[in-house]
C-alpha cells in the first residue's frame, strides 16, 4: 500500500487523536452487544514467502487461498478492483474456504476511478451481483475514493449512495484532505453532509493508520461496524505500539456498542502481516477477546533423505 508510505517515520507522531464530537453522539445511540465481532485481514492470499511459515512447504500457489483461509478469518479483496471476478471464479473462491471466512471485496475502479460514482448504477449493480455469489461468504465491500475526489463532488457522492443496492454492506475511504480540514464553511457543510446520509443508511467510514497522512484517521464512526487499514513499517517498534493503542480504542468502542471491528493488516511487503496480526490477536485475546485465532506456524517433520542402515 502505497498511500501515505514514509521511507523516514522518526519524526512522525502516532498518538491516536480523540474521538470526533460525532462519535460520543452516535455511540450514545448504541446498546453494548454480549458478542462482539473482531476480524483480522491481509491484503493479498498469494505471499509464496509463507511456504513453510503459514502454508505447507509444498503448497502450490492454486492452494494458496485454502490454506490462507485456515489462518485468517477474513480477506480484504483488492483483486476485485481491477477486474470483476468472472461467476466460476467467485464460486471457486468461495468453495476453497470454511464456513465462517469473509470475502472484502474492493469495489471496481471502472466504479470508483473512471466514471467516478457517475451514471453507474448499472455497473455497480453487476458488481454487487458478482460479489453476492459468495453468499455467507461475502463481508463488508469498500469504496475507495480517488486522492482528487473533494468535498466539492459531495452531492455525487450522495446520490451514488442514495442508490446503492441496500443489501450490501459498504465501507467508504476518503483520501482528499479537504474531507478532514475544511478550508472554508461550505466545505465543511458538505462534509457534514455527507457523514450524516453515511449514518443514516449504516455505511462504515473506513479510517487508516499510516505514517504519512495522519489526516485520514478522522475517528468518525457512522456504523457500528468499523474497519481499519492499519499500515504497518516492517515490524518497527512503532507498529507494535500502535496496535496496542488501537486495542485499547477498540474496548473503548465495543463497551460504548460497537458491534464489530476489522482489522486490515498492511506491511511494506506483506510478508510480515502474519507476524503482525499474531501479535495483535494474541494481544486482544488478552483484553478478553477470545473468539479469534491468530495464524499458527506449520509444523514439518524435516524429512531424512540420508539411506538408512538397517
Amino acid at each position: 500500500m502505497e498511500f501515505g508510505k514514509l521511507q523516514d517515520i522518526k519524526n512522525v507522531d502516532f498518538t491516536l487523536p480523540d474521538d470526533h464530537l460525532e462519535t460520543e453522539a452516535f455511540l450514545s445511540k448504541l446498546e453494548p452487544t454480549p458478542k462482539p465481532i473482531i476480524r483480522v485481514a491481509a491484503p493479498v492470499w498469494g505471499t509464496p514467502e509463507w511456504k513453510g511459515i503459514w502454508y505447507p512447504q509444498k503448497a502450490k500457489p492454486s492452494d494458496f487461498l485454502y490454506h490462507y483461509s485456515r489462518q485468517f478469518d477474513s480477506i480484504e479483496l483488492n483483486v476485485t478492483h481491477y477486474q470483476i471476478p468472472p461467476v466460476e471464479r467467485v464460486l471457486k473462491w468461495k468453495e476453497m474456504t470454511p464456513k465462517g471466512f469473509l470475502f472484502c471485496p474492493k469495489i471496481y475502479k471502472g466504479i470508483s476511478h473512471h466514471k467516478q460514482l457517475v451514471e453507474c448504477e448499472e455497473l455497480t449493480a453487476v458488481f454487487c451481483d458478482r460479489v453476492a455469489l459468495f453468499g455467507d461468504r461475502l463481508g463488508v465491500c469498500f469504496l475507495q475514493l480517488p486522492p482528487h475526489f473533494s468535498p466539492q463532488k459531495a452531492q455525487i457522492l450522495i446520490n451514488y449512495l442514495e442508490n446503492f443496492p441496500a443489501e450490501t454492506r459498504l465501507a467508504i475511504e476518503f483520501r482528499h484532505k479537504d474531507w478532514f480540514s475544511y478550508p472554508n464553511d461550505e466545505t465543511r457543510e458538505a462534509v457534514r453532509e455527507v457523514f450524516a446520509i453515511m449514518r443514516r443508511y449504516g455505511f462504515i467510514a473506513l479510517m487508516t493508520d499510516v505514517a504519512g497522512r495522519r489526516d485520514v484517521m478522522h475517528m468518525r464512526l457512522t456504523s457500528d461496524t468499523m474497519v481499519l487499514r492499519l499500515v504497518g513499517n516492517a515490524l518497527d517498534r512503532t507498529d507494535y505500539e500502535r496496535m496496542e493503542d488501537w486495542i485499547e480504542k477498540v474496548d473503548k468502542w465495543i463497551k460504548s456498542g460497537l458491534k464489530e471491528f476489522d482489522f486490515w493488516l498492511h506491511q511494506p511487503d506483506n510478508i510480515k502481516t502474519a507476524e503482525m496480526a499474531v501479535f495483535l490477536i494474541d494481544k486482544l485475546k488478552e483484553k478478553g477477546y477470545t473468539n479469534i485465532n491468530p495464524p499458527k506456524e506449520i509444523k514439518e517433520e524435516p524429512k531424512n533423505d540420508m539411506p538408512s542402515l538397517f
